[in-house]
């Protein structure tokens, strides 16, 4: 076992896609990721459905 996951019961990781806000409204296209980021536009839409996923209580 890991030791960064020693201590948790049950590590998982997240497989397949996030839902995404309705404002969420670029895609990656043909580009990769690496690319995608570079877009000024890509980068802060995805970076905010990120934050807006992590923050949200569940």
């Amino acid at each position: 076992m890991y030791t960064a996951t020693a201590a948790i019961l049950l590590p998982t990781t997240i497989i397949g896609s996030l839902p995404r806000p309705g404002w969420y409204t670029e895609n990656l296209g043909r580009r990769s990721f690496r690319e995608a980021m570079v877009d000024r536009s890509y980068r802060e839409q995805y970076l905010d459905a990120a934050s807006v996923h992590l923050r949200v209580p569940r």
